[in-house]
C-alpha cells in the first residue's frame, strides 16, 4: 500500500495504490482556498487533514503487520479526516441552499392580473408557433413580461425546445427580472454622444451587462458547489481504498466520525 500527498499550483492531491495496483485519487482544488471563497477555512483544514492522513497511514503500513492495518487506518481516518469532511459538507450544504434560494427568487414570476394573463397567453402562443430558429430569435427580442410567460409555463410545456435555447430563456429572464426588481436601470443612464448629445433614458445594454455579471457570479458559485462535492468524493475514495472498506461505509464513517464495526 502506498499513500502519497502532493501539491501543485492548482490542487492538493492524495493518492492510494494497493499492491495489486488498485488506485484511488482525491483532488482538493486551490480555488476553494482563495480569498473570498465560502469554503476557504474548511478547505485548508481538509488539505491539512489529507496530508496528515497520508503521512500517518504510510507509517502504519510500514511499521505494523498487515493484519493490524485496517483497524488502525479506520481510526486514523475517523480522527483526522472526518472532522474536516463534516465541516466542509456543512458549509457546502448551507451555500447550496443559499444558491438555490437566490435562484428561486430570481426566477419568480409575478402573479398576473387579468390583462397580464391574457397577454401571457398570447406570448405563449407566439413562442410555441415558431420554429426552433424563430424561438431562439424570439427570446432575444422578448422583454421581461414576455419571457415571464414562458418561464411561468415551465420547461415541461416545451419538450421540443433544445436545452441551449431554454437555458438562454432562463438566463435572459434572470437578467431582465433582476434589473426590474433591483431597480438597477437607474444606474445606467444613457450617455451623451456626438450623434445624440441630448440622449436620455436607460442604456439597457449596460444594465444588462452589469446584471449578466451577477448572473455569472451565481453560476460560478454553483460550479464551486460541484467542486466541493468532487473533493469530498475523491478523499472518500482514497480513505475507502486505504482502509480496505466499502466506499459507502467510508462515507458514513467520515460524516459521522464512527468507525464501522
Amino acid at each position: 500500500m502506498h499513500i502519497l500527498f502532493s501539491t501543485t499550483s492548482r490542487a492538493a492531491l492524495i493518492t492510494a495504490t494497493t499492491t495489486d495496483d488498485r488506485r484511488a485519487y482525491g483532488s482538493i482544488p486551490t480555488e476553494l482556498e482563495a480569498p473570498g471563497s465560502p469554503f476557504q477555512n474548511q478547505t485548508v483544514a481538509l488539505r491539512e487533514a489529507a496530508e496528515t492522513f497520508a503521512t500517518e497511514a504510510s507509517k502504519i503500513v510500514t511499521v505494523f503487520q498487515r493484519i493490524a492495518w485496517k483497524e488502525k487506518l479506520l481510526h486514523l481516518a475517523a480522527t483526522v479526516v472526518a472532522p474536516s469532511i463534516q465541516n466542509l459538507i456543512r458549509d457546502g450544504r448551507a451555500e447550496a441552499a443559499a444558491i438555490k434560494a437566490a435562484w428561486a427568487r430570481t426566477m419568480t414570476v409575478p402573479v398576473a392580473d387579468v390583462a397580464t394573463a391574457m397577454l401571457r397567453q398570447w406570448d405563449l402562443a407566439a413562442f410555441a408557433s415558431g420554429s426552433t430558429g424563430e424561438k431562439a430569435a424570439w427570446i432575444e427580442r422578448a422583454g421581461v413580461e414576455q419571457l415571464a410567460a414562458i418561464i411561468e409555463a415551465g420547461r415541461e410545456r416545451f419538450p421540443e425546445v433544445p436545452s441551449e435555447i431554454w437555458d438562454r430563456t432562463e438566463s435572459r429572464y434572470a437578467v431582465l427580472h433582476f434589473i426590474r426588481t433591483a431597480g438597477t436601470a437607474a444606474d445606467h443612464a444613457r450617455k451623451s454622444t456626438l450623434e445624440e448629445p441630448l440622449a436620455v433614458g436607460v442604456d439597457m445594454r449596460a444594465a444588462e451587462g452589469a446584471a449578466n455579471e451577477l448572473l455569472q457570479q451565481h453560476h460560478r458559485r454553483s460550479d464551486m458547489i460541484a467542486t466541493v462535492e468532487q473533493a469530498v468524493q475523491g478523499v472518500t475514495e482514497v480513505v475507502a481504498l486505504t482502509c480496505d472498506t466499502d466506499i459507502h461505509a467510508a462515507f458514513d464513517m467520515l460524516t459521522t466520525g464512527k468507525v464501522p464495526q
